[in-house]
């Protein structure tokens, strides 16, 4: 391990220093990678499939993409009014945090704007919602009022 020299800091204080350092370096690879999915320029969503494997040949062990960088890419469709591919890059973020339920009402809202049945992904939602350790009781009911704002 590389170490590192903190003139000023007391050698109590050192090891909380040196800690960003190396979470830092441990998952900056990790980080980069992510970052080849979320770029505004990559619109292919079936890379992250070898993202993946370039991930786990780095670390040797599978680590998802963060929800920030996965809910992301789908806002970023969203926002350029491509609601197909916004729908899909939030199916991809289902298959790796399946109690973020958030994602099934932007399905929803992106399926509206689509003209497109939405049902079979209100029961989903609601599935998930009541699977889903995420959120508190008070947040959980947030998100059904939000889904009976969305369908009204």
């Amino acid at each position: 391990m590389k170490g590192y020299e903190f003139k000023k800091a007391d050698h109590n204080a050192t090891p909380g220093l040196l800690i960003n350092t190396a979470l830092y370096e441990i998952f900056e690879d990790w980080s980069a990678i992510q970052s080849k999915y979320i770029s505004n320029k990559q619109t292919d969503l079936s890379i992250k499939s070898s993202l993946d494997k370039e991930i786990r040949s780095n670390y040797g062990i599978n680590l998802n993409f963060s929800l920030g960088i996965l809910n992301g890419k789908g806002w970023a469709f969203y926002n350029e009014k491509q609601y197909n591919k916004a729908i899909q890059a939030w199916k991809i973020l289902i298959d790796y945090y399946p109690n973020f339920s958030e994602a099934y009402l932007n399905i929803i809202k992106a399926k509206i704007l689509l003209k497109q049945d939405y049902s079979a992904t209100v029961k989903e939602f609601n599935i998930s919602l009541a699977n889903s350790e995420f959120y508190t009781e008070k947040e959980k009911k947030d998100l059904e009022m939000e889904l009976h704002e969305i369908v009204k």
